[in-house]
């Protein structure tokens, strides 16, 4: 899973947010200097939040 996070008002990358499969304890990533994540594993859902 991959994506990009950003503050909602503004638009504007938010770098360094965890990033979360709900449900799980051991899925998750950070985002880049850019606000972009990769997560590398395989996923059991599509729901995520950061």
């Amino acid at each position: 899973m991959k994506g990009k996070v950003v503050e909602k008002l503004t638009g504007e990358s938010i770098i360094g947010a965890s990033v979360l499969e709900l449900g799980s304890n051991s899925n998750w990533a950070i985002t880049d200097l850019d606000g972009y994540y990769d997560s590398h594993f395989k996923l059991k859902s599509k729901i995520w939040k950061a």
